[in-house]
């Protein structure tokens, strides 16, 4: 290395091995403010990054869980619901809107208090949104751009963590929660909403760390995720009647995972992973194709009040035609909910 160094031959050498690396490994570099605030690296695929718009700030700051986005199948718009620390010790919850090209502003909703939202857009322009309460209770409310009615009790503790809510058709969807039931066992429950009533709480057992993510494919299977007990990611499949049974498909990750489903048997799913950097592994239809790097989140979560305060992770939706759009928020440093779109 010393005569090549003398020889003057190191000089370009050098620059060119650093060129090859990085067009090998598809490694690219950020620019701006923002990339600072929540992005570590892209994905590896170049085609794939290309489709990704960038990570870009909502404006809204003192976010503390992971936002809930929703949208109507078909729909170029999207509905977020988040809540922030206003006051301290307790959260609020907030609505914004995002028409495909600008937000409409975040809205205040009626119920401070409530955190950890989950929130389903249905026909007739109304959202089914549900809420955990300072007493850890879910609570379930209608919002068509204000609450339709009071919040109520769904009877269900959650304990500290954001239920999963996913249509089943025809006005029918099913909500997904866990429950600590000893302080090593969280299984999750589950409550369908039949378009007339609720069937009640029914444990589907497993043991979950955070909250779980759902999501139901146009045949009318269900996908249930959650984070286990040893942090990575498990899977448990129902379609019509009865569940497979739980069943790891890898990964490793500190928070709630999210999933859409995408087209007629697609599924994708994102986690945060222990090195705060997100990933996702996508659903074919037959198999899982493996994980893949999204674009990392450097998050440090803002004070908070609560006894358990869980890191926010990624929340996800799947609109447009055929559902063929992937929007997925995060919480970046300030704070402020973060949106990248895959088009």
């Amino acid at each position: 290395m010393k005569k090549l160094n003398q020889s003057g031959i190191a000089h370009w050498i050098l620059p060119a091995v650093v060129i090859v690396v990085i067009a090998l490994i598809g490694v690219k570099v950020l620019k701006g403010s923002h990339a600072d605030l929540v992005t570590k690296y892209v994905p590896q695929s170049a085609s794939k990054a290309s489709k990704w718009s960038g990570w870009t700030p909502i404006g809204v700051g003192n976010t503390i869980d992971t936002p809930s986005p929703t949208a109507l199948s078909g729909s170029s718009s999207i509905d977020v619901y988040f809540s922030q620390q206003v006051p301290a010790n307790s959260g609020s919850l907030f609505h914004d809107v995002w028409n495909g090209s600008s937000w409409s502003g975040a809205k205040a909703i009626d119920g401070q208090g409530y955190k950890y939202p989950a929130a389903l857009a249905q026909v007739g322009g109304i959202t089914q949104l549900f809420a955990v309460q300072s007493n850890t209770f879910i609570y379930q409310n209608v919002y068509n751009g204000s609450p339709a009615s009071l919040w109520k009790s769904t009877g269900q503790v959650s304990d500290h963590a954001a239920p999963a809510v996913t249509s089943l058709g025809n006005g029918q969807f099913a909500i997904y929660s866990k429950k600590r039931t000893s302080p090593s066992t969280n299984p999750v429950y589950q409550n369908i909403w039949n378009g007339n009533s609720w069937s009640g709480w029914t444990s589907i057992g497993g043991n979950s760390l955070s909250g779980p993510a759902a999501a139901t494919t146009p045949n009318g299977t269900t996908y249930l995720f959650i984070r286990g007990a040893d942090n990575s990611i498990y899977e448990n499949v129902s379609v019509g009647k009865g569940w497979s049974g739980w069943n790891s498909i890898g990964g490793s990750t500190t928070t709630s995972p999210a999933v859409v489903s995408i087209g007629a048997k697609k599924l994708e799913l994102f986690i945060r992973e222990a090195d705060n950097s997100n990933y996702s592994n996508v659903w074919n239809g037959k198999k899982w194709l493996g994980w893949q790097p999204l674009g990392g989140t450097d998050l440090t979560p803002p004070a908070q009040g609560d006894v358990i305060p869980p890191l926010p992770g990624i929340g996800a939706v799947s609109y447009g035609k055929n559902n063929n759009k992937v929007a997925i928020y995060v919480v970046g440093t300030d704070g402020k909910i973060y949106q990248n779109l895959y088009q």
